[in-house]
């Protein structure tokens, strides 16, 4: 079995356009949202197993604030440029060359890479994964390399609107 948590990055900010989307931070909303989804996130089972982290600032800012909100139980994660896309492709490439020993990942990045993906793995016509969402899919595969289209299920799906 594997198990791919995905979080879509919160809310980010466009005020400044001198900021390339790289470095584009988190708006209020966004950090309030991480806040948000902490607590339901580990409610409904995750630990913040192996993260990946894409390398844009508004990523890298969701994961520490969903982190800061788990009091005393922090998350560790890596950077991973690749996580840096918004093709369903890459993300896909990504998780197939994953040691074959995880049996459950967190993915931090965008869409429209984590929806189409979602979409792909699943049957459920995902249609959309908003900001700061999360969304748990399951495999009955005993590789990386053997997830295919429609192979999977979409077990939890989470967007902050739900708890507000």
């Amino acid at each position: 079995m594997k198990v791919i948590h995905f979080i879509r990055h919160a809310k980010s900010s466009w005020d400044d356009p001198r900021l390339s989307d790289l470095k584009r931070p988190l708006k209020g909303r966004g950090r309030r949202d991480c806040a948000l989804m902490a607590e339901p996130l580990w409610d409904l089972g995750w630990r913040g197993q192996q993260v990946y982290c894409s390398a844009a600032t508004r990523a890298q800012q969701t994961i520490a604030g969903i982190s800061e909100a788990l009091s005393g139980r922090s998350i560790d994660w890596v950077i991973e440029p690749e996580l840096y896309t918004f093709s369903s492709s890459a993300v896909l490439s990504f998780l197939e060359s994953l040691d074959d020993s995880l049996t459950a990942v967190t993915l931090v990045g965008h869409n429209p890479a984590f929806t189409d993906v979602i979409d792909h793995l699943t049957d459920d016509s995902f249609e959309h994964l908003p900001t700061c969402a999360y969304a748990r899919v399951e495999a009955a595969v005993p590789e990386w390399s053997s997830l295919s289209a429609n192979g999977a299920t979409l077990k939890h799906f989470l967007k902050p609107k739900m708890l507000k």
